[in-house]
């Protein structure tokens, strides 16, 4: 291709990529930054990861990352990768960079010990994926995303039409219906039930991840070592919520605030709770509902996958969208062994997106 190389950026050329994304990024919260990208891709304790860019003239114009991460797949570890930032500056788009680097970052990663890449692409790069790139979508990971509304502002962006007083009404008598349920539900709090927000991981994590993951056939590797690095030393701030019955950890969610046009979204990044206490997590839920009602958040959202445990609850308040988030896979050539069918757990953490 004239004028374009292809290279793998090194630790010390990451501000030549920060400056691409500030010119490429459009979301409100901003991304790409230079430590996000030594955090994600140098300092991950489940690999180091490449990002893979077509430069013109010293200029990043198109990029792509992997993101190593360890699958748990029927009881054995997999290693595994994620594949995203797919980016490409508008004056070199029709020109193939895209499948160019989807395609070299793929074969690279499968030609190492890694068996599994996986993305979640959005709809304008999902076409892409399947026609150039050998990806398909998981069929057995059923994911949804969630919205619990806790201010209606939030239709303003997308119901331009709709009149304020309408909206003022109808949020007079939205938060007292969500306080007097977080009321109800404290009532029925067990004594030796609590939830705190946790500066680094339980001391008790790894006998309750264990346990959490056994009760599930597919789930991302969520290991002290990956938690620590995951939330507690990503350059972005995340709050993490402890469950504990007892004083044992039986549950948790990380959450991180995150603005756009209209305010403050609160994301669950993650969450979970072990089987036999799933009648508690309605206490967890409530207690992200509590935050949001108290730091002027309009909306709590996340990502679930069908199998997820409790995810009749989300289903049941009919919070879930109605169409699926489409989770693709490229699976290393020979590994006609991996299985992906069985019980998925999933949420947007497991993912670069949040």
């Amino acid at each position: 291709m004239e004028n374009l190389s292809l290279d793998k950026i090194k630790q010390n050329e990451l501000h030549k990529l920060e400056a691409f994304f500030k010119t490429q990024y459009t979301g409100t919260e901003g991304y790409g930054s230079a430590a996000l990208f030594d955090w994600k891709i140098f300092k991950n304790p489940n690999g180091t990861g490449t990002v893979y860019t077509f430069n013109s003239n010293g200029t990043v114009a198109s990029s792509a990352s992997i993101t190593q991460k360890l699958l748990i797949a029927h009881k054995s570890i997999l290693k595994s990768a994620e594949i995203g930032d797919t980016f490409t500056h508008q004056d070199f788009q029709r020109k193939g960079l895209f499948a160019n680097l989807v395609n070299q970052a793929s074969h690279d990663a499968l030609s190492s010990d890694i068996k599994l890449i996986f993305g979640t692409p959005n709809n304008q790069s999902l076409p892409g994926y399947l026609k150039k790139t050998g990806f398909q979508i998981i069929e057995s990971l059923k994911v949804r995303s969630w919205r619990l509304p806790t201010s209606l502002f939030f239709l303003k962006q997308k119901y331009k039409w709709l009149p304020s007083f309408i909206l003022i009404t109808l949020n007079f008598w939205l938060e007292p219906f969500y306080k007097i349920s977080i009321f109800l539900i404290n009532l029925a709090s067990p004594r030796n039930l609590s939830i705190e927000t946790a500066s680094k991981p339980p001391e008790d994590w790894e006998q309750f991840i264990t346990e959490f993951h056994d009760g599930y056939d597919l789930v991302f590797c969520r290991s002290k070592d990956h938690l620590n690095w995951r939330y507690f030393e990503s350059p972005n701030n995340y709050r993490f919520l402890r469950l504990s019955y007892d004083k044992n950890t039986i549950g948790y969610a990380v959450l991180r605030q995150i603005p756009d046009l209209v305010g403050l979204k609160l994301v669950v990044a993650d969450f979970g709770i072990k089987k036999e206490f799933l009648k508690y997590f309605k206490f967890l839920f409530f207690k992200i509902v509590s935050i949001a009602l108290t730091s002027n958040i309009h909306s709590i959202i996340g990502w679930i996958s069908e199998d997820s445990s409790v995810y009749p609850l989300f289903r049941n308040l009919g919070i879930c969208s109605k169409d699926k988030i489409p989770v693709i896979g490229l699976v290393k050539a020979g590994q006609n062994e991996l299985n992906l069918s069985g019980k998925w757990h999933f949420t947007i953490g497991d993912s670069d997106n949040i």
